[in-house]
């Protein structure tokens, strides 16, 4: 099995959610792995709260990125 060398995480935009990335999984090869990232108070999320803050949420997104992460680059 191919590893990918680069983790592509992808933000939702303008109130949306990380589905709108389902189909972009598989289309960028193999050395890519597309990682869509689902926030807090969105789609199967929306029972949790959002943070209250950019700060909090890009911290908190910059956290779960890199537990995600082992001997691969990552891009946001």
């Amino acid at each position: 099995m191919n590893h990918p060398l680069t983790k592509l995480c992808c933000l939702p935009y303008a109130g949306g959610g990380a589905s709108v990335y389902r189909k972009w999984c598989g289309r960028l090869g193999t050395e890519i792995e597309i990682c869509p990232v689902q926030l807090a108070g969105r789609e199967e999320k929306r029972r949790e709260a959002p943070c209250g803050t950019m700060e909090q949420q890009s911290e908190l997104n910059l956290n779960n990125v890199k537990a995600g992460t082992n001997t691969v680059t990552f891009q946001v």
